[in-house]
């Protein structure tokens, strides 16, 4: 979470992008996962921006996604 003050500026999606490399680089991942309230729509499209898809699973009010690692995000 970014506090509000310094919402806007790119820094929670530099911090997404630096945590997928991470997860790819140093622990081999292939596929990360993760969820969004139905209702944050600027998550929603944070997560699709990266190349989450939506599952089709949901448990009460958090739609899950799946982001497939094929290279294109460990640069």
């Amino acid at each position: 979470m970014i506090d509000k003050e310094h919402q806007n500026r790119g820094y929670g999606r530099e911090a997404l992008h630096l945590s997928i490399r991470l997860l790819a680089d140093s622990f081999g991942a292939t596929e990360i996962y993760t969820a969004y309230e139905s209702s944050n729509s600027v998550a929603r499209n944070l997560y699709r921006s990266l190349g989450f898809l939506e599952t089709g699973e949901v448990a009460g009010n958090d739609v899950e996604m799946r982001l497939v690692l094929d290279g294109a995000h460990e640069s």
